[in-house]
């Protein structure tokens, strides 16, 4: 058949399904059919038609997929420096953070002492002298983390996160992982890290007696006060007793 356009020529044969070339157009081309079992892609280099190079369809579908993780990697860059510099954010140690946040606060933290702790040798944290050692280092940490018998100070009350009740809480970490956060400390809560004021000896000393304190009743820490001539709280020679 001649199409009604001058200059181009039907190039016609059966149906695709059987193998021919079916149809394409080329400006002066004589009508052609291809023999049986030959490739449209094949026919249709022959002739001058363009072909699509094998593989183009993954390519464009793996670009696609390229451009857009990257435009949502700049709209997650876009939010965070939004956040960052609108003051958006409140970083009162009044405002608690939503169940959320803090789950993820708490399992980033966890994981990370986790990570850290592993390798570390745990010495004998059953000498006694240890453990005095490290009751005496504990007066430090009582007005944030009590003592059996005694709650936190009235300090304790503005800080957040909380600091945990140690005489309920040791038990949930290993002897390595106590070392660890009392050595480095743990970043953005009130945990400070005791490593550059206090030598290792000092710090096992600490460690074994927080991983102790889970099992320490009141009277056997006001005994272990009376034997280290420590008075409590507001006793003679003693620091006043804080606010609640």
């Amino acid at each position: 058949k001649t199409p009604k356009f001058p200059g181009l020529t039907r190039v016609v044969g059966p149906p695709m399904g059987l193998g021919f070339f079916s149809c394409c157009w080329r400006a002066g081309a004589p009508p052609i059919a291809g023999p049986r079992g030959a490739s449209h892609g094949n026919i249709a280099r022959e002739h001058g038609a363009p072909v699509r190079p094998a593989g183009t369809a993954e390519k464009g579908v793996e670009m696609r997929f390229m451009a857009g993780a990257l435009i949502v990697s700049i709209l997650c860059v876009a939010l965070a420096l939004t956040v960052t510099y609108s003051g958006l954010y409140n970083v009162s140690q009044t405002n608690h953070d939503n169940a959320l946040i803090n789950w993820a606060m708490e399992t980033t933290v966890k994981r990370s002492v986790q990570k850290r702790a592993k390798g570390i040798h745990v010495p004998d944290l059953a000498d006694t002298s240890l453990i005095a050692l490290g009751f005496r280092e504990y007066r430090a940490c009582v007005n944030c983390h009590g003592a059996p018998g005694r709650a936190p100070g009235g300090m304790a009350r503005g800080l957040w996160p909380e600091a945990p009740d140690l005489a309920k809480t040791a038990d949930e970490w290993t002897s390595a992982e106590l070392y660890w956060i009392i050595r480095n400390g743990v970043k953005f809560t009130s945990m400070p890290a005791w490593g550059p004021s206090h030598d290792d000896r000092e710090l096992w000393a600490m460690t074994a007696f927080v991983k102790k304190l889970p099992h320490i009743s009141e009277s056997d820490y006001k005994a272990m006060q009376a034997a280290a001539g420590m008075p409590g709280p507001g006793g003679p020679g003693g620091p006043p007793p804080m606010a609640r």
